[in-house]
């Protein structure tokens, strides 16, 4: 019996380890690396940032300065702040900041759709001029080349959507804050620019993205009634190509032709905060895993076509029920090893291999952090890479946590749509240790 268990466990469990290293290998015969040459931007487009802020009263000011510090001609950018009517201190602050600065204030009208960003975005759409439409949350501080490498990849090199490298610099708040640094420097440096060269969905980080406004108008915009707006719009940036109408010259007949949604990161770093408390984290990542579940039950009632959009959806979104079976994998794998249980050579096999795609987890927490703080004045840096490779299982552990929360709350409570906000105190702007622009980051 126990030999049944572990296989059924170590098959499912090759096949997501398969699959999630299966584009960091498919990028290795297609390494696509552009310089950007931002001298070959002829005009620069107008580009229209949407700024949503609900009580981020403490860290806006700094955000939007830097916005307009950007190395870009300042009438070529329009901001849009959205705040919410009853959110008094980020509205007052968003009256002075009007006045020192040329941006839109909106006021977000209450409607029948769930209160939260996506609804916010939505509605500052529709006050968007620019070429180019991007996200930007109130936390961030964005690298001054940020909007002319957003306005290369789409203009010169022809990108319907763009993502910049997310970084939460906080790492000095402890451990988790430490393997969240580590994370988010393996998903944007190494992760998301193989998913984009082999094909793959790429699911869009919540801030830093960038996007034709014709193709955003194409999709209608935003999921309101979905907690991962961001995830959910890379998913149908996969999924939904643009559809046109081609006349056959020969016989005239007229047939619909679908070109594929291209998406694409880019090297300009923007530095968020991870959050502090255990209890912040915890909602957080319980707000992303109940995301992808309403993702995947939204394509789950209306798929989408063909088999191959089908797979990658399906292994995008599922993995707030996976987290069990990486963790079930490796405690019945030791036990069966500890135990001197008699198992099979394709049993030993597949368990090697699963246990050495975990070590390839690892290291690769490790590097990204390693990438992530590379050129950083950071003592026992290296040593911090090992701590987070090491102690990676119970990194794993905590967001099982957040699994098992955004299941329950997605398939057991009433209350189908709540957001559970983040709060941020500015922890990143500690005695400005990260204001150094200059920083490298890995080539794309």
């Amino acid at each position: 019996m126990l030999d049944g268990i572990i296989t059924l466990y170590n098959l499912i469990w090759l096949i997501i380890n398969g699959y999630n290293y299966c584009p960091l290998i498919i990028s290795r015969f297609n390494p696509e690396i552009r310089k950007n040459n931002l001298e070959t931007l002829a005009l620069e487009p107008k580009i229209s940032i949407l700024l949503p802020a609900y009580k981020e009263g403490e860290i806006l000011e700094e955000c939007v300065k830097r916005l307009y510090g950007a190395d870009y001609p300042s009438d070529k950018l329009e901001l849009i702040l959205l705040t919410e009517r009853d959110d008094k201190e980020t509205n007052d602050i968003a009256k002075k900041l009007k006045e020192r600065y040329p941006l839109k204030h909106v006021i977000v009208e209450e409607t029948k759709e769930p209160r939260g960003k996506p609804r916010a975005l939505n509605q500052g759409l529709k006050y968007a001029n620019g070429e180019i439409v991007g996200v930007i949350d109130a936390e961030d501080l964005i690298s001054p080349d940020l909007f002319k490498k957003i306005a290369y990849k789409i203009k010169v090199e022809g990108f319907h959507a763009v993502q910049g490298i997310l970084d939460m610099a906080n790492h000095y708040d402890g451990w988790k804050n430490q393997q969240f640094r580590g994370e988010y420097g393996y998903w944007f440096r190494t992760c998301l620019p193989a998913l984009a060269r082999s094909g793959f969905p790429v699911p869009l980080g919540g801030t830093t993205n960038f996007i034709k406004r014709n193709v955003l108008e194409e999709l209608g915009g935003w999921d309101s009634y979905n907690v991962t707006e961001d995830f959910e719009l890379g998913l149908r940036l996969y999924n939904e190509g643009k559809k046109t109408a081609v006349t056959c010259p020969i016989t005239g007949r007229k047939r619909i032709v679908e070109d594929k949604y291209q998406v694409d990161l880019f090297d300009s770093v923007t530095r968020e905060e991870s959050p502090v408390s255990w209890r912040s984290w915890l909602k957080q990542r319980t707000r992303w895993q109940r995301g992808k579940i309403q993702t995947l039950k939204k394509y789950i009632s209306n798929p989408p076509k063909g088999i191959r959009r089908k797979f990658h959806t399906l292994m995008t979104c599922f993995s707030p029920h996976l987290g069990i079976i990486s963790l079930s994998g490796i405690a019945f794998s030791i036990y069966a090893f500890l135990s001197n249980t008699e198992l099979s050579t394709l049993i030993r096999g597949l368990t090697y291999a699963n246990l050495g795609a975990t070590g390839g987890c690892m290291y690769m927490q490790a590097k990204g952090y390693l990438d992530a703080t590379r050129g950083e004045a950071i003592r026992f840096r290296k040593l911090r890479a090992l701590e987070n490779a090491i102690t990676l299982p119970g990194y794993w552990i905590a967001q099982w946590i957040a699994d098992l929360r955004a299941i329950k709350q997605e398939y057991f409570e009433e209350r189908k749509i709540f957001w559970e906000k983040t709060p941020h105190t500015g922890r990143h702007l500690k005695e400005g240790a990260y204001d150094k622009w200059s920083i490298n980051v890995t080539r794309l």
